[in-house]
């Protein structure tokens, strides 16, 4: 035993999982952006009581409408929206919708289009002050040689040699 190869037991041990630096797709659906801490959260614990939604379906924008929507019109606006929401999901079940945070996100933004315009009119000025520069469509078109042709060069015919 040189130290060199299989392991004795023929490189069957371990769990079959590959040690690599990706997460798994599981791994990646369970994320969940809380919510908690915020004053809508127990508007939300009812949406998720009577309800086929989930803490898991609200991304980062879902949870940045909502915070828009409390700052437009506090508690009730929040409240309305998880009524108009609930009502909207009812009798729906989770495995007939594809993609929750989408559903939902739709829904919300349906809610109350002037906030969510707002909103994303904002989060535009943000990536404005960010200051990313600008795709340039127009690329300018740099000559390969800079040296000039020559008029008198012998005519370029494929598959002849040239001295």
């Amino acid at each position: 035993a040189s130290g060199k190869g299989k392991s004795k037991d023929g490189g069957k041990s371990g769990d079959g999982k590959a040690s690599g630096k990706g997460k798994s797709q599981e791994a990646q659906e369970e994320k969940v952006y809380s919510t908690d801490g915020r004053p809508y959260t127990a508007a939300l614990a009812e949406l998720y009581k009577n309800s086929a939604a989930a803490p898991r379906d609200f991304d980062p924008k879902a949870v940045q409408l909502l915070d828009a929507l409390y700052n437009a019109g506090g508690t009730e606006k929040i409240e309305a929206a998880v009524v108009d929401l609930t009502k909207k999901l009812e009798g729906v079940e989770r495995v007939k919708v594809l993609n929750w945070r989408n559903y939902l996100f739709a829904h919300l933004r349906a809610f109350d289009k002037e906030v969510y315009t707002a909103m994303k009119e904002e989060r535009g000025a943000m990536k404005e002050e960010r200051g990313r520069p600008e795709r340039s469509r127009n690329k300018k078109v740099v000559p390969i040689a800079m040296t000039e042709m020559k008029a008198t060069a012998a005519e370029f015919i494929p598959g002849q040699f040239w001295a």
